[in-house]
């Protein structure tokens, strides 16, 4: 038996000892099985184990837990500041989230550590990935923005009646992903793509000029639209179908993981980055997307209320609106990123076998996705388009 599943032995023994008020627990045996395919997690992977062990007097004792590590070589873990990353998620549900004051929909945390985090496992309560390419119906979305409207009400919540602690355990939090200059490459490679997949589309021809005057500026006006003076939460950062898990037959259907992009921002970046990459195609339509802007605005809305928040301290729900329209264009940006990622086939290669180099080299890039890319991207742009996000720029 390797000594990092000795460790992991020792560390399990302790953790849910005291997780689960199990005084006297000895754990004989752990099974790793991974939980994670190709595609799914760029910055951590997610096991599953198994633990046998037995209480004082014999009893038997069986345990399923999620275990996440770091992920990546030298030049991964550089590229995506996955030290960062996993820092982050120790803070939030160290820190943060024991302030937020509502039930959260984030994962029960046994354990944060600086290169090992330990999570119930979300299975054994009927909790599932959704399927990348297929996206979410219109049930399941409105699902995830009460849930993501709960999250952020937590954190306004606790900004307003915990200033102090609050202030603290977010200064802790660090800057990581695509708004880092440091990847100006890669968010610059992303539009380019787009632009060459909506090349000569002619329902579309009029917003080229517009989309090539983003160029060599997209890291700043991501920054900038994360930026507000109106109303500011604890952001996901990276709120997309592939880090949410879903049961459509419990109360609380929807859970939250990977919290490794955590910071203090606008609420757009999240509702934005859902509803442009992770609806299913189908529902990909204007008349939708204001009907769930409508979920989760009452929503949040609603949580305050419940959290006896003074009414001075409350947007108003036409204020709230005006927040998020005014910054819809992080999601296309948001989209030409990540709809990619959604159609990565199954050959996708291992991150540590590859250069950040190859991963900005189009003529690479391109046979890790499906055929459906040129279609999404050009459906996000005629989308946009509909919709008025490229106007008055």
């Amino acid at each position: 038996m390797s000594q990092s599943t000795e460790d992991l032995k020792g560390l399990l023994e302790k953790v849910l000892s005291e997780g689960e008020g199990m005084a006297g627990l000895t754990v004989h045996e752990v099974r790793i099985s991974s939980c994670t395919k190709p595609g799914d997690n760029f910055m951590s992977a997610v096991s599953a184990v198994e633990v046998d062990g037995t209480l004082p007097g014999g009893t038997p004792y069986k345990k399923s837990v999620f275990v996440k590590r770091p992920v990546g070589g030298a030049e991964h873990t550089q590229t995506y500041r996955i030290d960062d990353a996993f820092s982050n998620e120790t803070v939030m549900y160290q820190q943060v989230l024991p302030l937020y004051g509502v039930t959260s929909p984030c994962p029960w945390c046994y354990y944060a550590g600086s290169d090992v985090i330990v999570l119930e496992d979300l299975r054994l309560g009927g909790y599932v990935m959704g399927e990348r390419r297929a996206g979410f119906d219109l049930s399941t979305a409105q699902h995830v923005l009460k849930a993501l409207a709960r999250l952020h009400a937590g954190s306004y919540h606790a900004k307003l009646t915990n200033k102090a602690n609050f202030s603290t355990a977010i200064s802790q939090l660090k800057p990581i992903g695509f708004v880092l200059s440091q990847n100006k490459d890669m968010v610059e490679t992303s539009l380019q793509r787009a632009i060459n997949m909506v090349a000569g589309v002619e329902d579309v021809k009029d917003v080229l000029p517009v989309l090539r005057n983003f160029q060599g500026r997209v890291t700043e006006i991501m920054r900038d639209l994360r930026k507000t003076e109106k109303i500011t939460v604890v952001t996901h950062g990276d709120f997309w179908l592939n880090n949410l898990m879903v049961h459509k037959g419990s109360n609380d259907p929807v859970k939250i993981v990977d919290l490794q992009a955590c910071s203090v921002s606008s609420p757009a970046v999240d509702v934005w980055t859902f509803l442009y990459t992770s609806i299913a195609p189908s529902f990909m339509e204007s008349g939708n997307f204001n009907q769930l802007l409508w979920v989760y605005i009452t929503s949040f809305l609603e949580h305050l209320e419940d959290l006896k928040i003074p009414a001075h301290h409350t947007p108003s729900s036409t204020e709230f609106l005006s927040e998020l329209k005014s910054k819809e264009l992080y999601g296309f940006f948001a989209g030409t990123m990540y709809l990619p990622a959604l159609e990565l086939t199954a050959n996708v290669p291992d991150f540590d076998s590859i250069s950040k180099e190859q991963t900005l080299d189009d003529d690479f890039a391109l046979q890790f996705f499906g055929p459906e890319l040129k279609s999404r991207i050009r459906n996000l742009v005629r989308l946009c388009k509909e919709r008025g996000v490229f106007e008055n720029l």
